[in-house]
């Protein structure tokens, strides 16, 4: 099935398997028994019993503010696994958990840079990609001590910008079916063609990363540049003597931490979300029209009747 062959492919792009590694671990990065459950539940395809809709319960909705799948457009036959599955959940912006996890990680990945490059991370003054487009990425790291491409000229400045993805979506399953790689380059193209060439006119390289919700984190390049930030640590902790192994349990640690983050945020957003129905709700009542609106109907109303 499509569905089974598109996760197998996406649990299998790293660091997905951290978690899985055993190893000790922090209390920051402990998982309740709840958050372990909803881990291996959602990795291995397997309904949630909590989600299982009965007799009673037939139908399943997301909350009432959803605008795919309200209590009044409850999800069909054919999507109820979006819901069994928790797949809708990962990412509906209902609440603001998908932003709050989308901030968290680039908050994360900007103070590792700091700490481990001693760079300046910008997280809310100069994020526009362009000087006239009016669009933002999420995070400015300028570096002292390294040098990155802005096509091809040389600078010290990276943007990046954060990009969460479900590849077991509809929208998303088939190519994420064939090819987990694919998937994620796909999104990473629509982010640079939204940002690359203005930041590259703003002298600025920019960097697209993409996390999906099973773990995996991509392209490559960008795999490659969050661990890179350790590189100036492995090569002091080697030139006092050392052998590199703290340096590359921080490094572990700090991709731990995205997975971390994605269990719980996304256990939370499906506690939080997940709606059981007797039977499908009214839709709400149109919502009534402003006066600018009101005002401009009266006038067309009022037009014929002049005219006659």
């Amino acid at each position: 099935h499509p569905l089974a062959i598109a996760r197998l492919r996406h649990a299998a792009v790293p660091p997905s398997h951290l978690l899985f590694t055993m190893c000790s671990v922090s209390d920051a990065h402990a998982l309740s028994d709840a958050e372990t459950t909803y881990l291996y539940l959602y990795r291995l395809g397997v309904p949630f019993p909590s989600l299982a809709t009965s007799a009673a319960l037939p139908f399943a909705s997301c909350n009432v503010k959803c605008t795919h799948y309200p209590p009044h457009n409850p999800f069909s036959s054919d999507r109820l696994h979006l819901h069994s599955f928790g797949h809708h959940y990962t990412m509906c912006g209902v609440h603001g958990n998908s932003i709050r996890l989308h901030d968290l990680i680039v908050r994360l990945i900007a103070a590792t840079a700091m700490r481990e490059t001693g760079c300046a991370a910008h997280l809310e003054k100069g994020l526009g990609s362009s000087t006239a487009a009016g669009k933002k990425i999420d995070a400015v790291l300028s570096f002292a001590n390294r040098t990155v491409f802005a096509g091809s000229t040389a600078t010290a400045v990276m943007t990046i910008d954060v990009s969460r993805l479900c590849p077991l979506l509809p929208s998303h399953l088939q190519t994420a079916a064939r090819d987990a790689a694919a998937t994620i380059d796909e999104r990473a193209r629509e982010k640079n063609a939204k940002h690359l060439t203005g930041c590259i006119g703003l002298g600025r390289a920019f960097l697209p990363i993409v996390v999906t919700t099973l773990g995996g984190i991509g392209p490559p390049a960008s795999r490659d540049f969050l661990s890179s930030l350790f590189a100036n640590s492995m090569a002091a902790e080697r030139a006092a003597g050392g052998s590199g192994q703290l340096t590359a349990r921080r490094r572990s640690d700090f991709f731990r931490s995205i997975m971390v983050l994605l269990v719980r945020k996304q256990h939370l957003a499906t506690i939080d979300l997940a709606t059981p129905l007797a039977r499908p709700a009214q839709p709400p009542p149109p919502k009534p029209s402003s006066r600018r609106k009101r005002k401009a109907n009266a006038n067309a109303a009022a037009q014929p009747a002049a005219s006659q």
